[in-house]
């Protein structure tokens, strides 16, 4: 999976802008618009900070999400230290799978979104967690504000 494939995945129906500025004003003005759940909107920033700058993102971020994003990035930070492994997938809804009457299809269609989430998982595990416990670690170092 390519950073533009899981960004892709994070982003969904949301054009995702060039700038690191550009992207938070766009989460900042559809969670103000109504069109983001808090959850979606927490996703984005942290979307944003992992691959646009965590410091920057920090920085320039409303300060309501700020902790949130803290949180976040510290249990990415910090979870190989509690021995969890992997991501966890939170989904209040239905897949579309599950309402398909074709039992061939059905399982085509679910074998297709478990291979999708297992190269997201992935791609968190291989690339986004190792940049967070990088910048997490040069935090603890007094390398960042």
């Amino acid at each position: 999976m390519t950073e533009d494939e899981f960004r892709a995945s994070t982003w969904c129906s949301y054009p995702r802008p060039e700038s690191v500025d550009d992207q938070l004003r766009a989460v900042e003005k559809a969670w103000t618009d109504g069109r983001l759940a808090r959850g979606e909107a927490d996703g984005l920033y942290f979307d944003v900070a992992v691959f646009g700058g965590i410091d920057e993102v920090l920085r320039k971020m409303p300060e309501a999400f700020r902790v949130r994003l803290l949180e976040s990035l510290m249990a990415w930070a910090t979870a190989p230290l509690a021995g969890i492994e992997g991501s966890v997938r939170v989904f209040g809804g239905i897949y579309s799978y599950e309402v398909e009457h074709d039992p061939v299809k059905r399982a085509q269609m679910k074998a297709e979104l478990e291979a999708r989430h297992a190269a997201e998982d992935a791609y968190l595990v291989d690339v986004v967690q190792p940049r967070i416990i990088a910048w997490w670690m040069g935090r603890l170092n007094g390398e960042h504000s």
